[in-house]
């Protein structure tokens, strides 16, 4: 059952709520969502694996129902898709995509990947959050790793309740502080972009490497 918003943004409530609103409400969540991945997503995703190998192995954190899985599955990309929410989780598994259940907001990243693909999901964690993540994120990752991530550009802590009709927190983040949390991580930001999303969101983008100086130094 899905609990109303606190009046407070942020933190582990927020993330709890969250879940749970897209694990009753996959179904909505997919008729609001495009079927196919959008054109512009589609040339960063090239511009995320740009000079990697064909071997290369990519996590997707917060994969909904796997369309931009299936998308880079398509191209020959060896994904494995997770997401916080079970009920995506048994969707994606029943579609025989491999899927690991993972809240990033808590759970370790695992190893063996070499790149970790974030697209619009870790704008529900707040920014102490998601400074954990990152460094969780950078220390799963190899010596070569890459950490790919959008999120909607702006300012400010909200909820909403577009496309599920029920509550969701989202983090915005302006290129200054997003690449300053990356970097806090042990990452290099080679490439920053953006877009609109489906809705009118502005979207920002960025593709980064772990930093050579920070490898083998997790985090604190």
């Amino acid at each position: 059952m899905v609990t109303s918003a606190p009046s407070a943004p942020g933190g582990d409530d927020a993330q709890r709520i969250t879940l749970a609103s897209y694990d009753a409400h996959t179904a909505e969540y997919q008729a609001g969502t495009p079927a196919v991945t959008p054109p512009s997503l589609a040339t960063w995703f090239e511009a995320v694996l740009a000079g990697l190998p064909a071997t290369t192995r990519v996590l997707e954190l917060g994969s909904g129902p796997g369309r931009d899985a299936r998308h880079l599955i398509a191209r020959g990309v060896d994904v494995t898709c997770s997401d916080g929410a079970p009920a995506f989780v048994d969707l994606l598994r029943n579609a025989g995509l491999p899927a690991l259940l993972i809240d990033f907001s808590r759970d370790p990243i695992p190893g063996g990947f070499d790149v970790v693909l974030a697209v619009a999901c870790l704008g529900h964690l707040d920014r102490a959050q998601f400074a954990v993540l990152a460094g969780r994120v950078r220390a799963a990752l190899p010596a070569s790793g890459r950490f790919a991530l959008s999120v909607r550009e702006g300012e400010g802590e909200r909820w909403t309740t577009a496309k599920l009709g029920a509550p969701r927190y989202v983090c915005s983040w302006d290129e200054p502080g997003l690449r300053r949390a990356l970097v806090d991580a042990g990452f290099t930001v080679h490439e920053v972009g953006r877009a609109v999303s489906a809705h009118g969101d502005p979207i920002l983008r960025m593709i980064a490497e772990v930093t050579p100086a920070r490898r083998g130094r997790p985090r604190a």
